[in-house]
């Protein structure tokens, strides 16, 4: 369907929902899946207009409270079927999620001078750190190497590392600890 035809927002409006209307139910869920354009997070999404919040005010028959959202109970976003959908806060949609398993919050990890890297550096430093590609030895024989004349990117390839990794470990930016 050619939306961007329908000169008059308020005729725009109706046929968007009248096509919504008329959009068959997947088996199961009873969905009602847009199959036109969406925006980045997969909802349906015609010029600025979010059309599963304008399914909503017009199941309402008002408009959303400021702050409010257009929430799915079926967790599926491209879903239009107004039976699916209800009005509520971010952290109602939160809440919602996290009650159906389907938000993990992050854990609170302790940053600047409470880090474990900073108190405890030898935990994290060299070859125990978790992303480490270079042992002790190899940083010894890669500032060996350099002194004799091979060049950076020649090591890079050689110790299969980035040459940023190596010019890190000739300028002791990295790995200083190591003699």
């Amino acid at each position: 369907m050619d939306w961007y035809k329908v000169r008059y927002k308020k005729n725009r409006l109706q046929i968007i929902l009248n096509y919504c209307a008329s959009l068959p139910k997947e088996r199961g869920t009873h969905c009602q899946l847009w199959d036109c354009k969406f925006d980045a997070e997969g909802y349906p999404r015609v010029g600025m207009t979010h059309v599963h919040r304008e399914v909503l005010v017009k199941k309402l028959g008002r408009t959303l409270k400021p702050g409010y959202l257009a929430c799915h109970t079926c967790d599926t976003p491209s879903c239009v079927n107004e039976n699916h959908l209800w009005e509520g806060t971010n952290a109602d949609n939160i809440r919602d999620a996290r009650d159906k398993g389907r938000l993990v919050l992050p854990t609170v990890r302790a940053t600047g001078e409470r880090s474990g890297a900073r108190r405890h550096p030898e935990k994290y430093r060299g070859e125990n750190h978790g992303k480490a590609r270079l042992t002790e030895q190899d940083v010894r024989r890669i500032r060996a190497l350099a002194d004799q004349g091979k060049k950076a990117g020649a090591l890079a390839v050689q110790f299969d590392v980035h040459c940023n990794t190596i010019h890190g470990v000739l300028s002791r930016r990295n790995w200083s600890h190591v003699a």
